[in-house]
């Protein structure tokens, strides 16, 4: 997640509340299900994984807290999981809770991950990031087979700053419209599906600030594998 990540600000001292932070930590206790969302990718890693016949690198981009290594149990023996984002505040969570695991500072909009991976996966950030098409291309260019990009999606592009009340600044929330995304795609060898985000069944919410969003799923696929 990011608005003016180019300054290497944490997102979540500058951008979210106390409240957002006790959720996530919320959703990492074995009490609480997996996250909808990182249930739905594993099966399309799966299936990556499956037709691949070798076990696939992951990166995460903006991993928050770590919520997709709850659901790395069923996939171990075939993902090398790799998480990034550009809050200390999450890292140092998810380094705690996964220590085991990776997880690195990185801010996509300037940067490629260091090590190129089979799958990336984005969930809930490129929708904040200022400069989202060098975050996409870096995204891209870093991934060999397929990158799963949840954000929110509709037929026309739209912008909206949002704030939380106790939150130091606003955030920028995108609507990116489907033919957009997939034609910056197809530009660096690409092809794009789009399909129904499982934890909201696509269905549009209001965000608050005026805004509503829907999300989905672009599964981008590259050429030829």
């Amino acid at each position: 997640m990011t608005s003016g990540k180019t300054h290497n600000l944490d997102w979540h001292l500058n951008f979210q509340d106390e409240e957002y932070l006790r959720l996530s930590l919320q959703r990492l206790h074995e009490d609480c299900p997996p996250l909808n969302w990182c249930v739905q990718f594993t099966d399309i890693i799966r299936k990556q994984w499956t037709e691949a016949g070798r076990p696939l690198a992951v990166n995460d981009i903006g991993c928050n807290v770590g919520h997709f290594c709850r659901v790395l149990d069923g996939l171990d023996a075939k993902v090398h999981y790799r998480g990034y984002d550009i809050s200390e505040t999450y890292l140092s969570i998810a380094r705690a809770k996964y220590p085991s695991r990776q997880f690195t500072f990185l801010n996509i909009e300037n940067d490629e991950p260091k090590d190129r991976a089979d799958i990336s996966i984005i969930s809930a950030t490129l929708e904040h990031i200022e400069g989202w098409e060098a975050a996409l291309r870096n995204i891209l260019l870093s991934s060999m087979r397929c990158v799963l990009l949840r954000s929110f999606f509709g037929f026309e592009a739209a912008s909206d700053l949002y704030k939380k009340v106790d939150a130091s600044r606003p955030y920028l929330i995108r609507q990116f419209s489907f033919g957009e995304i997939a034609e910056f795609a197809r530009g660096l060898g690409f092809s794009t599906r789009f399909v129904r985000d499982r934890a909201t069944d696509s269905v549009p919410q209001y965000l608050g600030c005026s805004v509503t969003r829907t999300q989905y799923i672009a599964v981008m696929s590259k050429d030829g594998t």
